[in-house]
């Protein structure tokens, strides 16, 4: 029972946050997004995959400069991370009520359902938009989530929750 309440809570935390993702106006997101891809440059500096300047005034325009590039790619892989956790989450929840291969098609219908659902709520977003692109890339993640644990349980072989 207290797994099932955890799992509930869980869910209805992970949906909130998404909600308030989205309901960033789109410079606001994007200055997070920025600011969160200018850190991940920084660390990649320090673990030595990339090389920046020893002159901080340069490091600083290179950060900027790669930060913007990627910046991108770095938002749609954050798209496929939060809702494959969302997609994990549900077909968890789900799994505590049926068993497991009767819980992925409803965990993934959900998933999709609100997906679509983030997109439309952004198009009354200030500068954002509803694109058809990161709804795939979001049902991808939940795809990729719901798959991953439905094969770990199917190799541990477990049907409880």
């Amino acid at each position: 029972m207290i797994k099932k309440i955890i799992l509930w809570f869980l869910c209805i935390a992970w949906a909130i946050s998404i909600f308030c993702f989205s309901n960033q106006p789109a410079t606001e997101s994007n200055d997070t997004s920025l600011g969160f891809t200018q850190h991940l440059v920084l660390f990649l500096d320090k673990i030595d995959v990339i090389d920046l300047s020893d002159n901080p005034e340069i490091a600083e325009t290179e950060i900027l400069n790669i930060a913007e590039k990627i910046n991108n790619l770095i938002r749609k892989l954050a798209h496929f991370g939060i809702y494959m956790i969302f997609g994990i989450l549900v077909f968890l929840l789900l799994k505590c009520y049926c068993e497991s291969k009767n819980a992925v098609i409803p965990a993934l219908i959900i998933c999709l359902i609100y997906a679509i659902s983030d997109e439309i709520h952004q198009l009354f977003i200030p500068g954002r938009s509803g694109k058809i692109l990161d709804v795939g890339i979001d049902f991808m993640g939940s795809l990729t989530g719901v798959f991953l644990v439905f094969i770990l349980c199917f190799l541990l072989r477990k049907k409880e929750c």
